[in-house]
């Protein structure tokens, strides 16, 4: 997959994940195709004075592009999407379902998911499974799910070399009770140290 459609699926997923969060439409209710345009301007074809004896900065201009035509094109159906993450060496797009799934796609085509803990959140509203992350070397997951009593955990999982998540290796590394059940944050980051 190239960086460009990578970065076309992803915008595409995070507005999805904006959708579904905040309540919209149910999708028999939603247009037949979202339409996206963006306006730009050329950078500076000339360059402003730096002469101190020059009372006032020369004029910079800007030329038009034009407006780019940006196209989406459907590469899968998944279930209320929240996130996309990514491993190193690894052509898969990990795509987290609010439902408590995690699915994958791979070579054009949506795969079976490589993790479920539906039993152990609830997609309703503004919960259930909201971020993942991979740590450096790709061996461990990282995600942040509401629990059944609306809590926000982070917990860990070791992944196999096919990307499949040992469910068995949970290990809960932070619960952080929640007073209400919406505006959930979910997004989990690794930093480079």
């Amino acid at each position: 997959m190239t960086p460009r459609r990578a970065a076309g699926l992803l915008a595409v997923l995070a507005a999805a994940g904006v959708l579904a969060a905040c309540g919209a439409d149910p999708p028999d209710a939603r247009p037949p195709g979202p339409s996206v345009s963006f306006a730009t301007t050329a950078p500076p074809t000339s360059v402003p004075s730096t002469d101190p004896s020059t009372s006032a900065p020369a004029a910079t201009t800007t030329e038009p592009l034009g407006d780019p035509v940006v196209a989406l094109e459907r590469i899968g159906t998944f279930a209320e999407p929240l996130d996309l993450a990514w491993r190193v060496d690894d052509p898969t797009l990990f795509v987290v379902e609010r439902d408590g799934t995690v699915a994958t796609w791979r070579d054009g085509s949506v795969g079976a998911a490589v993790l479920d803990i539906s039993a152990l959140t609830d997609g309703e509203g503004e919960q259930g499974l909201l971020g993942l992350t991979f740590s450096a070397d790709g061996r461990l997951a990282y995600v942040n799910h509401t629990d059944r009593e609306g809590s926000t955990v982070v917990a860990e999982y070791a992944v196999g070399d096919d990307g499949v998540f040992d469910a068995t290796s949970r290990r809960v590394l932070l619960t952080i009770e929640q007073p209400y059940a919406n505006h959930n944050g979910g997004n989990v980051t690794v930093g480079p140290d």
